[in-house]
């Protein structure tokens, strides 16, 4: 896994007064984790800081230098963005130890072809778009491929219990929870409802 570098500044400006720094584009992180005695206040380019998140996700370690000296590695934890700008209005991070597990936010791609939606007669259905797994920070997967060829017939499922990871990780992911499945055409199923609502009235009369 890359490491993402993001260089930032010791925030004395804090409070309602941040509204002054996002006004001039700068936006005000916290940094906290065990191995640090106190969280830290800091502040970012907000065009930095989206390039570093978009090239690190949530899963890719970031080294976050501060005034240019002391660095930490970190994992993005919370973004809050505008409801309709999309720009960052804070961001906490995690200091981590390469030597702990950790939890991250891993995404799912769906690779391969299911026989019946190349065909058109199933649509595929992405249910899940994430886990969250936990392992070494160095361990995380970027992103977590599933193959949707196996899918053969309509009503068949991938569950998070399918997926293989390498080993020392984790999914923590409700094993049950749905990634892929395999639904019918839509006429085909508009014609099923109709025949259910169907039987059910012929029931009632």
């Amino acid at each position: 896994m890359s490491n993402v570098t993001l260089a930032t500044q010791t925030r004395v400006v804090k409070g309602k007064k941040v509204k002054n720094l996002r006004r001039d584009g700068i936006v005000p992180i916290v940094v906290y984790g065990r191995d640090l005695s106190d969280a830290l206040s800091l502040q970012v380019g907000n065009k930095e800081l989206q390039k570093a998140l978009r090239e690190a996700g949530r899963s890719s370690l970031i080294e976050m230098k501060i005034d240019g000296r002391k660095s930490h590695l970190v994992l993005a934890r919370t973004v809050d963005r505008h409801p309709t700008r999309n720009n960052i209005l804070h961001a906490d991070f995690l200091a981590i130890n390469v030597n702990r597990p950790v939890q991250a936010v891993i995404p799912i791609r769906l690779i391969g072809e299911s026989p019946l939606a190349a065909s058109k007669t199933a649509v595929l259905r992405q249910v899940l778009e994430q886990v969250n797994v936990e392992g070494l920070p160095n361990a995380l997967p970027e992103m977590i491929s599933v193959d949707v060829t196996p899918l053969e017939r309509i009503g068949q499922t991938i569950a998070v219990g399918d997926v293989k990871l390498a080993d020392g990780l984790k999914i923590i992911t409700d094993h049950k929870a749905q990634i892929a499945r395999l639904n019918p055409p839509r006429r085909l199923a508009e014609k099923k409802e109709e025949e259910e609502e169907a039987e059910a009235e012929a029931g009632n009369e």
